[in-house]
């Protein structure tokens, strides 16, 4: 009896890529598994596998089901599936432990905000772009304002739609702007300034929600927000301001029948809140990111497992060594600075007695020339009067030897 057959897997994740050859009987439990093992990531309740399925819609790995009989496109040689965030924190600087946790929220949210898959007004977007400059670039120098300008251009840093509401700026202006706010975050490691990134970023409206397209009972078209406080329900064409919300708190049960998927409040006397979908296969999707959105709300409310206790003791520790490492980095670089600055003065010390010896070896030298012009002068003098003695002279033995003819 032949065995399974072969599939070759590709996996994007944030930061790389990953192939991996699995059989028709591997389940998205066993794919998921690898995956993470391979990145190293201990945090996997908030990661899943996202893939575009047969109908083009964006759908996510059920881990429970063999890879095979999912909703994959067909007649493929290799299957490609993103490793993405599929639930976020409340709190990301207080509940994500691992940096490499850190580091794929930090890129998955930054590139959503570049996008324009999360608004961000113009004002938190220099701020935000000025801790990601921070944690590419570290401590600020004005050579990195170059560097900033040309990220900008090539929308690294800022979005699109950002720059187009200020046709008047350029991108050195641009640059000019996140370069004096890079400067306030010096000292900042990379790891804080992805901490401080998400930090900001988990205030936006649309940061975290999973929108799903959906009608009441009228018809009227709306969208359903599900985030890690809740459920949301939007106009069709605001995605910031809810029309109406549920909290995880006040909810006693979510279900779906057929295309109506209904919210049942824990307040007995408030009715069910019914909403509809275009199709069923939707109401199980909406259903699978609230059940995963209300465990982890649950979960936060608890206690931490034994695992996450050992995670964050290791988290500690390699936060104390690394503050310890940068407190000796600030020591040594302050005693740099200060050899630095005593090098300094000594050679403009040295140069200032150097300018002042090079002075008077001149003032010597200009005295000297004056002395021996003044010696020529005299000689000249001597040998005038010696001339004129001479001629004197000549002219007395002249006048002696009339003398002597006379008489």
């Amino acid at each position: 009896m032949p065995g399974p057959k072969s599939m070759h897997v590709k996996v994007n994740s944030m930061e790389s890529e990953m192939e991996f050859v699995i059989t028709t009987a591997t389940t998205g439990k066993q794919l998921f598994e690898q995956v993470i093992k391979t990145i190293g990531l201990r945090e996997l309740w908030y990661f899943g596998l996202s893939y575009v399925d047969n109908t083009g819609q964006e759908s996510w790995l059920k881990l429970n089901k063999k890879v095979k009989d999912q909703d994959l496109p067909k007649d493929q040689d290799k299957f490609e599936f993103n490793f993405r965030a599929k639930f976020f924190p409340e709190d990301a600087t207080d509940e994500l432990i691992q940096d490499i946790t850190v580091h794929l929220f930090f890129l998955q949210v930054k590139e959503a905000i570049l996008n324009d898959s999360i608004y961000c007004p113009p004002e938190a977007a220099v701020l935000l772009a000025s801790y990601a400059v921070q944690a590419k670039y570290g401590d600020h120098q004005e050579k990195h304002v170059t560097d900033i300008q040309k990220d900008i251009e090539h929308g690294k840093v800022l979005s699109k739609r950002v720059k187009e509401l200020h046709p008047n700026f350029t991108a050195e202006d641009w640059a000019k702007k996140i370069s004096d706010w890079h400067a306030e975050h010096k000292g900042l490691i990379k790891e804080d300034a992805m901490k401080e990134y998400l930090k900001i970023a988990q205030d936006l409206d649309m940061y975290g929600v999973s929108y799903f397209s959906i009608k009441n009972k009228k018809g009227t078209d709306l969208l359903l927000g599900v985030d890690a406080l809740g459920i949301n329900v939007y106009e069709k064409d605001n995605k910031l301001t809810p029309r109406i919300g549920f909290p995880w708190s006040e909810i006693s049960n979510i279900a779906f029948s057929g295309r109506n998927f209904t919210i049942k409040p824990l307040d007995k006397k408030s009715p069910d809140f019914v909403l509809r979908v275009d199709k069923p296969k939707t109401n199980k999707a909406i259903l699978a990111i609230c059940m995963g959105n209300h465990e982890l709300y649950l979960r936060r409310r608890k206690p931490d497992t034994i695992e996450v206790q050992q995670m964050k003791a290791e988290a500690r520790v390699l936060s104390e060594k690394r503050q310890a490492d940068k407190e000796q980095k600030d020591r040594d670089r302050r005693q740099l600075e200060l050899a630095e600055q005593k090098a300094k003065e000594l050679t403009e010390r040295l140069a200032a007695a150097q300018r002042e010896a090079d002075e008077r070896e001149k003032a010597l030298r200009e005295e000297n020339m004056s002395l021996r012009n003044q010696l020529g002068s005299i000689q000249a003098d001597i040998e005038k009067m010696e001339r004129e003695k001479n001629e004197l002279l000549e002219e007395k033995e002249s006048l002696a030897r009339r003398c002597r003819r006379v008489r």
